[in-house]
């Protein structure tokens, strides 16, 4: 049983913290995430030849919080849902990045159709394909693909604020 003291015998990483419903104590799930692997792709990412700005915007896709349209709706901010840019399609980060006929034509401008497209089959969200491409290719390469992702984005938005 606990009691109030000093708090030197309690080791709040090791000991478990609630009860569960047949009143044993259930276990820390902080030993079930694997940091190390999450650090190593986060410092693949942030060390790819690429503006501070490119690696800031792949960041944001890949935790979540980039403000498309159907992201800012479901954050209740009123906007419309189509692609500001084809005006076709709901806007969210697979359309911006990869089915918009704009993100694709750019892609083979840029030389990155092969990049992109082959992990396209792979991945089921934007994150997973940054994550493949900033771990895979050379830095260089994940450099220019975070450049044509921010070129994208700054593109959208000049036409969303117009």
């Amino acid at each position: 049983r606990w009691s109030v003291d000093n708090g030197n015998n309690i080791k709040v990483m090791h000991d478990p913290w609630l009860r569960g419903t047949n009143g044993a104590w259930l276990p820390s799930p902080q030993d079930q995430v694997n940091v190390v692997s999450q650090q190593a792709d986060w410092h693949k990412l942030w060390s790819i030849s690429a503006p501070l700005k490119a690696k800031h915007l792949l960041w944001r896709i890949s935790k979540g919080c980039l403000p498309t349209c159907m992201r800012l709706q479901e954050k209740h901010v009123p906007c419309p849902l189509l692609c500001p840019v084809c005006n076709q399609h709901n806007e969210d980060d697979w359309h911006v990045l990869f089915e918009c006929e704009t993100s694709i034509q750019a892609r083979q401008s840029a030389g990155l159709v092969h990049t992109i497209e082959s992990r396209l089959q792979q991945n089921t969200n934007a994150s997973q394909i940054i994550h493949m491409i900033c771990s895979t290719e050379d830095k260089t390469t994940a450099g220019m693909f975070a450049m044509l992702v921010w070129t994208l984005w700054n593109n959208r938005n000049n036409l969303s604020l117009e």
